[in-house]
């Protein structure tokens, strides 16, 4: 019986450990014609956004930032927040002419370990699509958001 209780217990103690630690934000989103709020949800443990509908999308962050990519049939959203004041943009690009010149990615991808020496390859390959897009291409259309917590800090 003492060995049951005491298994019992360290379950207890430690099984909350393996909950995802996550992180609510509201955002108010300003396009040109109109303005509206979306809420974020991220699992920043398994470094993954919860879109609607339960769909799962990487994202990868620094102390500063929190990015993800979402890929539709021709198009590339791309989602950034700055960690530190809550201001960030979302932008539509052109996702056929980023895919011509994915050579040119891989450039970027290799200047990426200089500059984000501290993040997994997974999160630098995150970070360079993101810089190599901003740098390359205009957006078709690009919204600022100004986003606040709900749960935990930024």
């Amino acid at each position: 019986m003492k060995k049951f209780l005491s298994i019992l217990i360290l379950f207890w103690l430690f099984g909350g450990s393996a909950s995802a630690e996550k992180l609510f934000l509201t955002c108010e989103y300003q396009n040109q014609d109109w303005g509206t709020t979306i809420e974020f949800e991220f699992d920043l443990k398994n470094k993954k956004y919860i879109a609607l509908g339960g769909k799962k999308i990487d994202i990868a962050y620094t102390e500063d930032e929190i990015i993800f990519q979402s890929y539709g049939k021709n198009t590339m959203f791309s989602f950034e927040v700055n960690r530190n004041n809550g201001q960030g943009s979302i932008k539509d690009f052109d996702y056929l002419s980023i895919k011509d010149k994915e050579s040119e990615l891989w450039i970027q991808m290799a200047h990426s370990v200089l500059r984000y020496p501290d993040l997994s390859d997974g999160d630098r390959k995150l970070f360079s699509i993101r810089d190599y897009t901003s740098k390359t291409f205009t957006p078709r259309s690009m919204s600022e958001i100004d986003c606040t917590k709900l749960q935990k800090s930024f």
